[in-house]
This record gives structure tokens, sequence and C-alpha cells, in this order.
């Protein structure tokens, strides 16, 4: 039986406990225990430069239809969702994403501090965040999925609510192997991804507007 066949029955009957070895039954008395999955920001590079004189915080992303959700998203060809069995994020999608930006920016060095919006922390500029893809994609006959991320960033002046820059940001990571572990690493690295995207894109847009250092 082909590790391919093995996930998505996994996918349908939700035997993804079983996943190795593809075993279980629709009868079983015991439910598969669940694991929850985090992602690791990007990390600090050898080498920074100066550090921009702003306060940012970072919004809860909105999310797409299917994605506010702490299970891990599947989209097929045929445009249908559905999910991993006995499988979920540490927090929504959104939550994921939210943290992982404020610290992959937080470890970039760009700025003089980046918070998450809810810490209630004073701040000179805000990063809004649309997330438009957060899921792994089976298309073009690949065992394996290839995970894509998606957002879209809204960079504004607090003072005056002035919009300052749009920002897109996507990465699409094919997983190493039809494994769920390979599938979540795939997922950290697109994430990290479009978070060093929208780090570098925010500091140089907030460079160029005259009213940033406040």
């Amino acid at each position: 039986m082909t590790s391919v066949f093995c996930l998505r029955s996994a996918l349908v009957l939700g035997l993804l406990g079983g996943l190795a070895a593809c075993t279980g039954s629709l009868f079983d008395s015991e439910a598969p225990v669940t694991r929850t999955y985090v992602l690791s920001p990007a990390p600090t590079p050898a080498s920074v430069g100066a550090v921009a004189a702003v306060d940012v915080v970072v919004s809860e992303p909105t999310s797409s239809p299917g994605l506010h959700s702490e299970r891990i998203a599947v989209l097929h060809p045929d445009r249908h969702l559905e999910y991993y069995a006995g499988a979920r994020w540490g927090g929504t999608a959104a939550e994921v994403m939210q943290s992982l930006i404020v610290g992959s920016m937080r470890n970039q060095h760009l700025f003089r501090s980046v918070t998450a919006a809810s810490s209630g922390n004073a701040a000179t500029h805000v990063v809004d965040i649309e997330l438009r893809d957060f899921q792994a994609e089976y298309a073009g006959g690949r065992d394996a999925p290839i995970v894509k991320v998606t957002i879209v960033a809204n960079v504004l002046r607090l003072t005056d609510r002035k919009l300052i820059a749009v920002i897109p940001a996507t990465a699409s990571v094919p997983a190493n192997e039809n494994r769920l572990t390979q599938v979540v690493a795939a997922f950290e690295a697109a994430a990290q991804q479009v978070a060093l995207s929208v780090s570098r894109d925010t500091a140089a847009a907030l460079a160029d507007d005259r009213g940033s250092a406040r």
C-alpha cells in the first residue's frame, strides 16, 4: 500500500493516528490521539543592520473561509477543502501566523520593537494582516502536497491612520514526503519565507515614509 494512499485514507477516514502503517478500523472504540504542531519563527540572521526607531504591532490576521480553525487544511484539485485527522495547530491558523510573523520580525532586528496587537503595547505603526492561503495542496500528480501560504499586509501609521504600504507575500514549498511531519516542515518553511518578505518590505516602506521616525 503506497504512502499516498495511506495519507489520503487518513484524510477521509480519520485514521491519521495510524499513518505510518495505515492501520486501524472505522469501528475502533478509541479515537486516535490528536497531535499538536507548532511553527518556529525565522531565525536571526548572521549580521543585522541599523534598527529603525519605530514600534510595530502585528494584528491577528483575518482569514479566508475554511482557514479560521486549529485544524490543518488540505485543498484538493477540485477545490474541496478538508483537514488532516488526528492533527491540529497550537492555535487557529491566524494565531499561528501572527505569532510566527511577530517572532520573525523581532528576530530580524529591523525595528525598535515588534509585538502582537493583543499585548496592548504602545506602537507607532501597525501591520494589519489578511491570511489568504494556509493549506497543503494535492495537485499535478504529486504524491506529496505543496504547502501554500499567502498574506496581504497593510502597513499603517497610527498617528493619522495613513496607509504606508500594501505588501502581498506568498510562498509555495513542496513537502519532501507524503508524511505529516514533512508537511508541517513545509508549512514552517513557507510561513518563514512570507514573514521575512513582510519584514523586509515593511522596513523599506517605513524608511521611505517621511513620518516613520516619530
